[in-house]
């Protein structure tokens, strides 16, 4: 797929990931096959995500998209 991971960022709640994606590349099978990868750990990763190229969302704002993500 060509993409790069930049950073990965943790958190209690959630890991939000820079990545290069040429554009190419549809995001969508990169970040479900990730979120399957991870899951056959435990399933602890909700399939929802969340992607903008228009600006990095700080510590609230991602806290905002999941709160309306499990409503």
């Amino acid at each position: 797929m060509n993409c790069i991971v930049e950073t990965i960022d943790t958190n209690d709640n959630f890991a939000a990931l820079t990545v290069l994606v040429p554009m190419d590349v549809a995001v969508k099978p990169f970040i479900e096959t990730t979120i399957k990868k991870c899951n056959k750990f435990g399933g602890f990763v909700l399939e929802h995500y969340y992607v903008t190229n228009m600006n990095i969302p700080d510590e609230l704002e991602i806290k905002d998209i999941i709160k309306k993500v499990k409503e």
